[in-house]
């Protein structure tokens, strides 16, 4: 299995570039300015994908030539039992139904009439000397005549009204990515595009849909006071110099965790 990564949190300017992970980081109320320094700024630690983020990243590669944040995925881990035929070792039943829905890809595409122009575009927006607005586009394309942003989404099941990736009850979901990317697109091209899911799962009878984001002048307006927000907490952490903020929560897989003094190892007690 080969798993490779291009994924920077900085420009090539050298820019911070905030995207959707460090903006909800920062939103997070209980984070450690010290933990996010580490992860961001310095970029200390590993970035281990999920088995779910790999699982994404496969079927991207498949299907529009690499994963988000430019992974690329070329195999899953296989069964230690060898095919008689082939001499390779067995595909997992996830492995083969991923691959099964990564050729029918293309025929919904057609069947909607999409075309998918440009994959894995980088739309970036400087904000200053120090700081961009920034993400990757999985696929630029036209639909009934329009510019659109197309998102490429695997999920597990795609009927499912729970969790983050509730895409059985997309309306509940969080969608600041597609408002930030449909944002940096006007910003560039100088029109709104559209903004379209196209959202396959992997269960026993797997499914697709076609979800279309309306993103409103609302949703740029809240996406605007997250941005300030979030430059003015920089702002503010640099002069006091990325202070701790030590939880169980916080500490746990922090890159910090051997070297931190204010370090938090133990759960707290629960009081019932």
């Amino acid at each position: 299995m080969q798993v490779t990564s291009n994924f920077r949190y900085r420009d090539e300017e050298g820019r911070l570039i905030i995207g959707t992970t460090i903006m909800k980081a920062f939103k997070n109320e209980e984070h450690c300015p010290a933990k996010l320094k580490a992860l961001f700024i310095d970029e200390l630690g590993e970035n281990r994908p999920t088995d779910s983020m790999l699982k994404g990243s496969f079927f991207e590669t498949k299907v529009i030539g690499g994963g988000r944040d430019g992974h690329q995925v070329d195999d899953l881990p296989r069964m230690k039992s060898k095919d008689k035929e082939t001499g390779e070792f067995k595909k997992y039943v996830d492995q083969i139904r991923i691959e099964q829905q990564a050729e029918l890809f293309p025929q919904v595409v057609e069947s909607y009439n999409f075309e998918l122009m440009e994959t894995q575009v980088k739309l970036h927006v400087p904000q200053d000397e120090y700081i961009t607005l920034g993400t990757t586009s999985d696929a630029l394309g036209i639909a009934e005549g329009k510019e659109t942003v197309f998102d490429v989404k695997l999920t597990k099941d795609i009927t499912s009204t729970w969790g983050d990736f509730c895409w059985g009850s997309p309306e509940l979901m969080d969608h600041s990515q597609a408002v930030l990317t449909a944002y940096l697109y006007e910003a560039i091209y100088k029109i709104k595009p559209r903004f379209i899911y196209l959202v396959f799962d992997y269960k026993e009878k797997s499914d697709y849909e076609v979800i279309e984001k309306i993103v409103t002048a609302t949703d740029y307006v809240e996406l605007q006071n997250d941005i300030r927000k979030i430059i003015m907490l920089i702002g503010k952490y640099q002069n006091d110099e990325w202070f701790t903020k030590p939880s169980y929560d916080n500490c746990r897989n922090c890159p910090l965790m051997d070297t931190c003094e204010k370090k938090v190892r133990l759960k707290p007690i629960k009081y019932i």
